[in-house]
């Protein structure tokens, strides 16, 4: 889905790997991204999201852009990273990619929920 400049929001996404010689899980460093997100508020969302509805982001783009994002990334939305003391395990973001992208011929969408430990 191609969207408006006006409409693409920066994020910042840290991509998961795991360090081969601690067998920890870590984040790379911050990668800036302008891509459509938006906070779930529609009635039918809440429906089918629940009570929780509230903690989740959805993201619309191109598959392109969308094939960016893995499970259990994790991404700042409402905040700014420390790109000088970045934490490799990423405790201060506050969104995390829930689940596999769903990629189409055309279009993708990605679902971010909040993690609990972030702030308001």
């Amino acid at each position: 889905m191609n969207s408006l400049k006006r409409n693409k929001r920066p994020l910042y996404l840290c991509k998961k790997y795991i360090d081969i010689e601690t067998n920890v899980t870590k984040f790379k460093e911050p990668e800036e991204i302008k891509i459509n997100w938006q906070p779930i508020d529609t009635s039918s969302e809440v429906l089918m999201l629940g009570y929780e509805y509230s903690q989740y982001i959805r993201i619309k783009g191109t598959a392109k852009e969308c094939s960016k994002f893995s499970n259990k990334d994790r991404c700042y939305i409402y905040k700014e990273p420390n790109f000088e003391k970045f934490d490799v395990m990423c405790n201060d973001s506050d969104y995390e990619v829930d689940g596999n992208p769903i990629i189409t011929l055309n279009e993708g969408e990605v679902m971010l929920k909040k993690l609990s430990g972030a702030d308001e």
